[in-house]
This record gives C-alpha cells, sequence and structure tokens, in this order.
C-alpha cells in the first residue's frame, strides 16, 4: 500500500509436525508496467534453521571460551574449594537440568569422593572405583567416559545408582595433576541426550582449566610448605615455630598455664659428619627428628632451627614436674642409638629450657633464653638440661663486656704474650717456644685465655687476635735467633681462621715482615678444630704446609677420628698429647703409649704437655717420647724474660734422670 516492499523475519509452522520453522521474509508488489497498478504480491521465505543453529553453536562456543578465561582468572585469586564450586555452576548453566560434580580421590586405593556439586546433597558423596558408573570407570582407567543412554549401554548395565537416581545419559573427564589422576569432572542428564563433540570438547577443556589451576595450587602449596619446612627432616623451621610459638603464647595466657621452649643441641656432632660424611649426618639427624616425633604430646611443635639444633615447643604445662618430665623424654630421645647403615651411633645433646607463664613473653625473646639456657649446659656439663634464669642473662652481658673492651685492647695491642719452652727429651735443649696470649681488662682483672679466645670466636675479632699474635711472636723469635738459633716458636690457630681465605696471605705477610724463616714457625691446631674438614680450611693447611711452616696437632687424644685425619692430612709434623693424659694411671700412661705409637708409624714426631715432675719426665724418656713441655721445665716467661731463659738453660737439668730404655 506505501512501499511496495517488505522484508524481515517470520515463522511458519508444519502441517504435519506442528514445528515452528523460522524464515527470512522477503515481499514485493508485483505491478502492471502499462499504469503501475498491483496485480500480484510476490513472497520469497528462506529457511533460517540452519543459520540460527550455527548463531547459536557460535555464542555456545564463545561463552564457553569465556568461562574456561574466567574459571582460569580466578585460579589465580580464589581458593581451590571456591574454584570447583564454580565450575560445578558453569556446568549448569551450560547444560540446564543436568548434574555437575567434581569427584576427587582420596586417600582409600578404592575410593573418591564428590568435592564440589551442582545439587548440594551430592557433596561428599563416596564413589566405589569398581562400582558401574560412568565416574568410577573414568576414575580407573584415567581415561574419557562418554555414555549416550545408561540404560542400553552395557559397560553399565549394572548401575543400580544410575537407575535409582533416574539419570539417562553422563559424560566424565579425567583431571590432570601433579601425579596423575586427581579425581574427574561428570555431568549427567536425567533423559537421554547424543552428547555432541563440541560439548564433549568443552567439558574436556574445563577439566585441562582445572588441572592446571591444580598444579599451580599444589605448586603452591608445596613451595608454602618449603618456606616453613626444613628441606631434610620435613619439620617446621624457625619461621613456622616462631609462629606457633606465638600461638601457644597467646593460648597460654587465655589458658594461665605455661609454654617451654626446649632448644636442643646435639654435642660433637660435627665429629660424625668429618669421620663418616655429611650424608652419615644427615641420617642421623632425620633419626632424630623421628624420635622426638615420637616422644613429644599431641598438640606439641619439633622444629629444626638448622644445622643440628632442634626445638620443642610444649603447651600446657601446669607445673615444674611436667616441664623436668618433657626435659627428661627429649634427651631420652637424643640419647638413642642412631643406627645408620648397620652402625650403632652414640649420641648425647645439651637442652636449653625457657618458659613463659600466662602469656607472659615473646617468641624471640623465650628463643633467646632458650638459647643461652642450652650453651650453659654444654659449658657446664653435656648432656643434661638447664632452665633459663636471670643470672644466665648477666653472664651474657658479661661476655659482651668482654666483647667491647677485648676489641679495643687487641686493635691498641694491650694484650701480652707470653713463652713456653719446648724440650728435646734427647738433648734437654730448647727447641722452641710456644707463644700464648694474655689479657686483663680495664679493671686489671686477669681473664682466662679460655674466656676471651671463645668471645673473640663468637664475635668475630679473633682474626685481629690470631694476626696479633702472631705477629708480636714471629718478631720476638727473629730476634731471639742472635742468642739461639734454630730454636722456633709455636703459635696456636683458630679454626674460625682457618676457613678464612685471607688467612696464608695474611701469614706469608707476617713472616716477611719479621724476617723469620717459615721452618721456624708452627702453627698449633686442636684436634677439635682440625678435623673441620671443609674446603678453605683443608686448602689452607696445604698452603701452609707449603710454605715451610710446620703444623702441630694440640690436646691430641680428646677429639674424634685421630687416625683418619692422620691419614687424609699428611701435612701434620707433631702430635701433642693432652695433658690430662699426663697422670701416672696405667689409663693415662696406655694413651700415650698408644700415642707414641701412632706416630711412629705415621713418621710424625710426639710431644707431651703439662710435664710437672721428674716421674713424667723418667716416664717419657722410657717410652722415647720426643718432645715435652710443662711446668717442670719453666713456666711461660715475659717477651723480656725469653733471652734470659736461653742464656741460663741447662740441658742436663731437662733430662730423665734415669737412662731411658733401649730396644733389644
Amino acid at each position: 500500500r506505501t512501499l511496495g516492499f517488505w522484508e524481515g523475519d517470520s515463522e511458519l509452522r508444519h502441517f504435519g509436525t506442528g514445528e515452528a520453522i523460522p524464515v527470512h521474509v522477503t515481499s514485493f508488489l508485483v505491478t502492471r508496467p502499462s499504469d503501475g497498478a498491483g496485480v500480484a504480491l510476490a513472497t520469497v521465505q528462506r529457511d533460517l534453521r540452519e543459520q540460527l543453529a550455527t548463531e547459536r553453536s557460535l555464542a555456545t562456543r564463545v561463552q564457553e571460551q569465556h568461562d574456561l578465561a574466567d574459571l582460569g582468572r580466578m585460579a589465580l585469586t580464589h581458593s581451590l574449594q571456591e574454584l570447583l564450586d564454580e565450575t560445578v555452576r558453569r556446568i549448569e548453566i551450560r547444560f540446564p537440568g543436568t548434574l555437575a560434580l567434581v569427584i576427587k580421590k582420596v586417600r582409600s586405593p578404592s575410593l573418591a569422593r564428590v568435592v564440589a556439586a551442582s545439587d548440594p546433597a551430592w557433596t561428599n558423596f563416596e564413589v566405589p572405583f569398581h562400582s558401574a558408573s560412568v565416574a568410577s570407570l573414568a576414575l580407573r582407567e584415567d581415561r574419557l567416559v562418554v555414555s549416550d543412554d545408561l540404560a542400553t549401554d552395557s559397560r553399565f548395565a549394572d548401575a543400580p545408582l544410575a537407575a535409582r537416581m533416574g539419570m539417562g545419559a553422563a559424560l566424565a573427564c579425567p583431571v590432570p595433576a601433579v601425579d596423575s589422576g586427581w579425581g574427574v569432572l561428570a555431568v549427567a542428564s536425567r533423559p537421554t541426550r547424543t552428547w555432541s563433540p563440541n560439548e564433549v570438547a568443552f567439558m574436556d577443556a574445563l577439566s585441562s582449566t582445572l588441572g592446571a589451576a591444580l598444579r599451580r595450587y599444589e605448586l603452591e602449596a608445596e613451595l608454602q610448605h618449603q618456606a616453613l619446612h626444613d628441606a631434610l627432616t620435613g619439620l617446621p623451621n624457625r619461621a613456622l615455630v616462631r609462629d606457633r610459638l606465638a600461638n601457644a603464647i597467646a593460648r597460654s595466657g587465655r589458658r594461665g598455664d605455661k609454654v617451654a621452649v626446649l632448644l636442643l643441641d646435639l654435642d660433637d656432632f660435627k665429629a660424625i659428619n668429618d669421620s663418616l660424611g655429611h650424608g652419615t649426618g644427615d641420617d642421623v639427624l632425620i633419626s632424630l627428628a623421628e624420635r622426638l616425633r615420637r616422644v613429644v604430646r599431641p598438640g606439641d611443635t619439633v622444629g629444626r632451627l638448622g644445622g643440628d639444633e632442634f626445638v620443642v615447643v610444649a603447651e600446657e604445662l601446669g607445673s615444674d614436674e611436667e616441664v623436668a618430665r618433657v626435659a627428661e623424654d627429649v634427651l631420652a630421645a637424643s640419647s638413642e642409638y642412631a643406627l645408620i647403615d648397620g652402625r650403632r651411633l652414640s649420641l648425647s645433646a645439651s637442652v636449653g629450657v625457657a618458659l613463659a607463664a600466662k602469656g607472659v613473653g615473646s617468641p624471640s625473646a623465650l628463643l633467646s633464653e632458650a638459647d643461652m639456657a642450652m650453651y650453659r649446659a654444654k659449658r657446664d656439663r653435656p648432656g643434661t638440661y638447664r632452665i633459663f634464669d636471670e643470672a644466665m642473662r648477666g653472664d651474657l652481658m658479661g661476655r659482651v663486656d668482654i666483647a667491647g673492651e677485648l676489641r679495643e685492647s687487641v686493635r691498641a695491642g694491650l694484650l701480652r704474650v707470653v713463652y713456653q719452652p719446648i724440650v728435646d727429651l734427647s738433648t734437654g735443649a730448647v727447641v722452641a717456644f710456644e707463644a700464648l696470649a694474655r689479657w686483663s681488662n680495664h679493671a686489671g682483672e686477669a681473664i682466662s685465655p679460655e674466656v676471651f679466645v671463645r668471645v673473640a670466636e663468637e664475635t668475630g675479632i679473633i682474626g685481629e687476635l690470631g694476626v696479633w699474635v702472631l705477629d708480636q711472636a714471629a718478631l720476638r723469635a727473629a730476634a731471639w735467633q742472635g742468642i739461639a738459633p734454630g730454636v722456633g716458636v709455636r703459635v696456636n690457630v683458630s679454626a674460625h681462621e682457618l676457613r678464612d681465605r685471607d688467612y696464608v696471605t695474611r701469614l706469608a705477610t707476617v713472616l716477611a715482615g719479621s724476617g723469620l724463616q717459615p721452618e721456624l714457625l708452627g702453627l698449633e691446631i686442636t684436634e677439635s678444630t682440625f678435623i673441620d674438614d671443609a674446603g678453605t680450611s683443608k686448602e689452607n693447611l696445604a698452603r701452609i704446609h707449603g710454605l715451610g711452616v710446620s703444623l702441630l696437632v694440640d690436646d691430641f687424644g680428646t677429639g674424634y677420628s685421630s687416625l683418619s685425619y692422620l691419614q687424609r692430612f699428611p701435612v701434620i709434623d707433631v702430635l701433642k698429647i693432652d695433658q690430662s693424659f699426663m697422670s701416672q694411671s696405667s689409663r693415662g700412661q696406655a694413651v700415650v703409649r698408644a700415642v707414641l705409637g701412632l706416630g711412629n708409624a705415621f713418621g710424625v714426631k710426639v710431644c707431651a704437655e703439662g710435664v710437672e715432675s721428674a716421674d713424667q719426665l723418667d716416664f717419657l724418656a722410657d717410652v722415647e717420647c720426643d718432645l715435652a713441655q710443662g711446668f717442670f721445665f719453666a713456666r711461660p716467661v715475659e717477651s723480656e724474660a725469653v733471652d734470659v731463659l736461653l742464656r741460663d738453660w741447662d740441658p742436663s737439668a731437662a733430662r730423665a734422670t734415669r737412662a731411658p730404655r733401649t730396644s733389644d
């Protein structure tokens, strides 16, 4: 009537089936050429079913890609359970009227459990691996399983659950993870249906997306575990121990009871590493960790702080007796034999205990106090425990004061070096002096070398102290060459110095500056530190020996693995027998004879320390000991008195009162 043309979408209905058929209609008026009058209406109708199906399919694919992208992003910001719940919700939207499930394998080798479901009633439902179901088959064979009609599918003929729930069709996709076979993603439909390739592909893509997220979650969990646990033993590390200790202190405040921190350090564990290897040492630590796990009470924490240092956090302690009982249990566990590769290794540990009552205290303070108590136990009597008291803090502060004064004294050159002669027992002549550092604080109080040397090692001053003593001794020895040519000097060296890569360079500088010949200098290393077989120490020992400087093992027989390191280190020149073996007891004399036998076997001289009587000297002559030193010959003398001692020395007075035995 107006335009003579119309175009648009409409719908036809099939006469036979009643099916609605969408069509695109184009209508136009047919006119008579002579006068333009309309004579007919022409209509073209195009079937839109295929086009609309394609458009719907494309829209579905687009939505599926959006779903996959959304779930991928969600995996970065949400918890695993939130991701699983959202996954089944998206499946239900994609397949209206269906049941969507995420089924995860549990620890049992033949059971799985529903961990997310579009119908909450199915949550925590257990799925046996060997049941006749689509999900069970996918779990067992770790593959995609599809059934369009469960009632006629022979694989699921004995599937009473599907029949009871009225399920007509289902598909299940395995969800991959770090370890294959984490679980399955499943969807079930009440009516039968044909799962299209696109639908199967979508479910497969969902399971892959979920698997990638699971791998990330598992990696994050592993990284978090590694960040909070010790890699060797699996125990909580320092960070996690501090967190649990803070929570324990807070709970203690609410309950009104005590929390105990027990810090455990193995005694002489280093000897095991050095003599048997670090692999054996690791096995010992793993074994100890297991024993500590067994003896602590449920709810208590066992952790490893590093090295051979462990910690126990014990809660809900009401009395001192309970604290003592926990400490005794920890000591007993750490004192058991460790059976490693068929070898029984004897262990002991020192334990420090710190207490927090009624929520008063902090993790840092308690760990520090337990550390002080542990060192007091180790110093007083290894293999025991000590409970922290304020006197220990005072002792620590005293050591801090010593460290400050010692540093000032070393840098100002206010220490002294005294010298004790070492005698050749075959001639009675002085062959060397041992240089010994002495120090008095600002108040004029003499501080024991055992104290200030240990403080110097703990505070890092030992390097400065050692070089200062070495320089003084080398200069003095060079000076007395004019009176007693060939008489050398022996200087004690700390293991801390030997681990310094620059130590040998400083040693060579001292020798060059003093003019002392290298063969006149000897470095004394205690046995317990000599067995530090660290790479730098071992390399430095070889370089020192290469300079021509002799090496002496001090306090021989009080440490470990003597025979093994005599074999590993052919650079040793002298073994010095510890003075504790110079008693006249048969056991002490047996040790002296044994050390002399080792010296002879390895071509190493032996020097006896702590000789204080003529009887001891006679015994040493009888067993043909090479060298000796002690109060019997002379006490340590000041630097300026060395020349007098050398001039007045009478070799005959330093020889035994009876002739040594002769060999047959």
